[in-house]
């Protein structure tokens, strides 16, 4: 089935949530030379950003697999199917977990995102499956609940604002049919009383990430690029990258302003080319370029195949960046990302597996602080986060 061709018109408005748009900004915004082919150059991730590793220590409680993380001066939170783990943001050290699974009021399903208030010491976590939000205490107390005051919402992914509100995506603001069902799909959230109010951005017609629908015996289904991302959280600041608008936003205390313009734009031809970020710093955009279009043999092909480029925000210049750690002496290619994250400013995330640091110890292709963490390892370890915090 050929992509259907999408057609938007953005348009701002002036009234929700008491919000405002800077038009400052709007002349003369940097442009993003989509069109272009950026030749690959590697580059030693040392030289756009500061490395901290932290080897999370394993225990019989604290076994877990790649969670989401959130990150404060004190601890390290991951949320692992329901499962919040708390370790020292220092050390690694295991501290407690929680885990509040169950069919009470009190308690949540397995489909959850965590959102944690530091100022609060607060841990909201959204039941996607029931649509509400409960509210604990770092050690699991139950505190509140509210449910989410909207009809045909799915907040995915959602981030905390500030300290009144938090912020989401609807995910269905499009149906597998591509019927349009909320013009306006970002929006904060109270954490009062849930009450919901929508960003001023409107997109008449939107892009997700479903691909085609599919006809199967005894339903429906759709081709998903899940990994693509359009809303991130940089510190006190939202980023929002809607799939079908020309324009990238940042949205700070209910302030929306423009920070960039893609071109070609989004429905220039049949095929939309949009823009997937997944790190927002004040100098360094990370990105995809993806083409969605539908590919039968290969669903994935277009993320696959997309090109993953860093527009540094201070020189307006793209690079095609394959980042490595001079600490490994064997090819690898590191991507660090804010995404489903909660990180300080122009601070970013990845990591590395125990067993594979493992093995380029065994073969000799560590050196420094690394090789001097993967000896005290086993295969069997937790992960060892490496934060970045760009320069």
């Amino acid at each position: 089935m050929k992509f259907m061709t999408f057609i938007i018109l953005g348009v701002i408005s002036l009234y929700f949530v008491g919000c405002s748009i800077d038009r400052s900004e709007n002349k003369d915004l940097p442009v993003l030379d989509l069109s272009k082919e950026y030749p690959k150059e590697k580059l030693d991730i040392r030289e756009i950003a500061d490395i901290e590793y932290i080897p999370l220590e394993t225990t019989d409680e604290s076994v877990l697999g790649m969670g989401l993380v959130s990150m404060s001066d004190e601890y390290i939170i991951i949320n692992y199917f329901g499962n919040i783990f708390f370790f020292d943001r220092k050390t690694g050290k295991f501290l407690w977990k929680f885990n509040r699974k169950g069919g009470s009021g009190e308690e949540y399903s397995t489909g959850i995102i965590l959102i944690v208030d530091f100022l609060s010491e607060e841990c909201y976590v959204y039941d996607c499956v029931r649509n509400k939000i409960l509210v604990y205490t770092y050690h699991g107390d139950f505190k509140r609940s509210f449910p989410i005051k909207k009809e045909g919402l799915l907040l995915i992914p959602t981030y905390n604002y500030n300290k009144d509100y938090l912020v989401g995506y609807n995910k269905f603001t499009s149906r597998s049919d591509f019927k349009l069902l909320d013009p306006h799909p970002y929006y904060l959230i109270s954490k009062r009383d849930g009450k919901i109010s929508p960003l001023p951005i409107d997109v008449e017609n939107s892009i997700n990430t479903k691909l085609e629908r599919k006809f199967v015996k005894g339903g429906t289904y759709s081709i998903s690029l899940s990994e693509m991302i359009n809303l991130l959280k940089a510190g006190d600041e939202t980023f929002i990258g809607d799939f079908a608008l020309d324009t990238l936003y940042i949205s700070k205390e209910h302030k929306l302003t423009p920070v960039a313009v893609q071109k070609p734009e989004v429905f220039s031809s049949d095929v939309p080319l949009v823009v997937s970020a997944d790190l927002f710093t004040d100098s360094y955009m990370g990105f995809y370029v993806v083409k969605m279009r539908y590919v039968p043999e290969d669903t994935y092909k277009p993320l696959n195949e997309a090109p993953y480029l860093y527009w540094n925000r201070k020189t307006g210049e793209i690079h095609r960046y394959e980042l490595y750690d001079s600490n490994i002496l064997t090819e690898k290619i590191l991507r660090p990302r804010m995404s489903h994250t909660q990180l300080d400013k122009n601070q970013a995330i990845f990591r590395f597996k125990a067993e594979f640091l493992v093995e380029q110890y065994e073969a000799g292709k560590l050196r420094g602080e690394l090789k001097e963490i993967a000896s005290k390892l086993s295969i069997e370890d937790n992960h060892v986060l490496v934060l970045c915090k760009f320069k």
